[in-house]
């Protein structure tokens, strides 16, 4: 798996093992570099945004869109092993973050948000 760091840092996606799973709780989905064109904030109004397109140009409900939304991101989640694009990754974080807005999941649970800061010379 691939992060991409930005130069405001980065975003990791974790997709929540179910209760009672040895190993690993968690596995890193997608990652996103966050710039200053793209920071996180934009992320988020672009989540709020596939939401409400997929409600008022489709006519889906909220339960319909989170359905897709977790299949798409279980897809992601089982080709994990292989190359993928910087582009679906991105629509995974993109649907990750529409899905914590959704109230599918915590935000502590599957969003990490790295930050990208540079070190201050000491005298």
């Amino acid at each position: 798996m691939t992060i991409f760091q930005g130069s405001q840092g980065s975003i990791s996606i974790f997709y929540p093992a179910p209760s009672g799973c040895g190993g690993n709780p968690n596995r890193i989905v997608a990652s996103a570099a966050l710039t200053k064109k793209r920071p996180y904030t934009k992320l988020i109004a672009e989540a709020n945004e596939l939401v409400e397109d997929a409600v008022r140009s489709r006519g889906l409900s909220l339960k319909k869109i989170s359905e897709m939304m977790l299949r798409a991101i279980l897809y992601q989640k089982g080709y994990n092993k292989r190359f993928i694009s910087e582009e679906d990754q991105f629509l995974t974080v993109i649907s990750m973050i529409a899905l914590v807005r959704l109230k599918v999941f915590e935000e502590e649970d599957v969003i990490l948000v790295m930050c990208r800061k540079k070190a201050r010379k000491v005298l």
